[in-house]
């Protein structure tokens, strides 16, 4: 936020077409990445107290909220529009939390009909597609995104 604040800043400086293109692109990052704060702050109520202490009953509990919240982040984030020079990246992050969301709540069946294989192929893939959206979430600049909680 600080940051996209600075660039605010500094491109008062510059003409008109630079301040506009600059302010527009301090705006996209701040409103994505509130998204995502947004999401981020909900994902982490719903965490236990103790990391790792979820009970199975919690678990199951938490699978239908955290979809909620992962489809609502997906929502907001695709309704913003990138400056064309960060399209590319900013693409590429919405399909791999696009493709984690049905392989997040397949995992989560697995688990809790006790198909160790089968959750460990899912918590595998959501491991890559997370990697791929932080990666390309930093690329684009949005620093809380690519935090994934």
């Amino acid at each position: 936020m600080c940051a996209a604040l600075v660039v605010v800043a500094v491109a008062g400086c510059g003409s008109s077409s630079s301040s506009s293109s600059t302010t527009s692109t301090a705006t996209f990052l701040a409103e994505a990445n509130g998204a995502c704060r947004t999401a981020y702050a909900k994902v982490n109520a719903l965490r236990p107290a103790k990391a790792g202490q979820e009970t199975l009953a919690e678990t199951k509990a938490n699978v239908p909220k955290l979809a909620v919240i992962a489809q609502s982040m997906l929502v907001r984030l695709t309704a913003l529009t990138p400056p064309p020079t960060l399209q590319g990246e900013y693409s590429r992050m919405l399909a791999a939390w696009r493709n984690e969301i049905p392989i997040a709540l397949v995992g989560a069946q697995a688990a809790a009909a006790g198909n160790k294989k089968r959750d460990a192929e899912t918590k595998t893939e959501i491991e890559r597609l997370s990697g791929e959206f932080d990666d390309a979430a930093g690329k684009v600049g949005l620093t809380v995104c690519a935090g994934t909680p």
